[in-house]
């Protein structure tokens, strides 16, 4: 990770070097982050690069060169992957639509709970309400149920801000 003022003509920190495949290791030794941001031959490698470096840092680079929203389309997986919190809403749900499984994996906590639903309903998971998720299913995905749970903790935390709220409010009047 770097730091939010990053020297964006400095060379690529050795660390995320130190990180990175022979192939782009190779590549992008000597050259800046500018440079490797602007001219990365592999979008697969830029959603790596992103998601190795602060928020702050890739939205400079994308001031300047506006690339991950098109190296997510070209490879929603690796966006999900490696960069999912980086994209707009729009660009996450199009990348949730062609890997589906990636997302439940790598970005379920920002999917919102109506495409959650839909991904998890396409895997015979669904909900009869919004605290009544059954993980017993007579041949569950172990792998969902972390998921599941995690949006069952969600869920609740919604229902007792919303609480919260409306008991405030009923206290003011």
């Amino acid at each position: 990770m770097m730091g939010d003022n990053a020297n964006l003509d400095a060379p690529v920190p050795q660390h995320v070097l130190d990180a990175a495949c022979s192939d782009g290791r190779e590549w992008a030794e000597g050259r800046t982050l500018r440079e490797v941001w602007r001219e990365c031959p592999r979008p697969d490698w830029l959603l790596w690069l992103a998601g190795r470096l602060d928020t702050g840092t890739v939205e400079a680079l994308e001031t300047e060169c506006p690339r991950l929203d098109r190296c997510a389309k070209e490879c929603p997986d690796y966006a999900l992957e490696y960069a999912a919190g980086l994209l707009t809403p729009e660009r996450l749900d199009r990348c949730v639509v062609e890997w589906p499984d990636y997302a439940l994996e790598y970005a379920a906590g920002l999917l919102t709970p109506e495409r959650l639903d839909c991904e998890l309903a396409r895997r015979g998971m669904h909900r009869p309400g919004a605290m009544d998720i059954d993980v017993s299913l007579e041949a569950p995905d172990t792998w969902a149920e972390p998921f599941l749970m995690q949006r069952q903790i969600i869920e609740y935390h919604r229902r007792v801000i919303a609480d919260r709220k409306r008991r405030l409010i009923e206290k003011e009047d």
